[in-house]
């Protein structure tokens, strides 16, 4: 019974921590490029800095202003740049 208990709380410490450290949260944003792709479309691309050290690019679509993951991507977007950044530090 002891025994049980002891790795029902060892297996429970093990969750907290791995989803913790999973966690990363935005600490910096920074304007890194920008261009016209060769459709027309204005975009910049800027830099998320995440809490554990990555750095996530996410598009900026002028046109319309959108905020995307990735580098010149226009996949899993929001229309405010900190959802975008949020999303960034938790999907990578």
């Amino acid at each position: 019974m002891v025994r049980s208990f002891i790795l029902g709380l060892l297996s429970t410490a093990l969750f907290i921590a791995s989803s913790g450290a999973s966690a990363a949260s935005v600490k910096s944003m920074m304007r890194h490029a920008g261009g016209i792709t060769d459709e027309g479309r204005a975009y910049e691309v800027h830099v998320v800095v995440c809490s554990d050290g990555v750095q996530v690019p996410i598009t900026y679509w002028k046109g319309q202003k959108q905020w995307c993951l990735g580098e010149v991507s226009s996949e899993q977007c929001s229309k405010k740049k900190i959802s975008t950044a949020i999303k960034a530090c938790k999907t990578r």
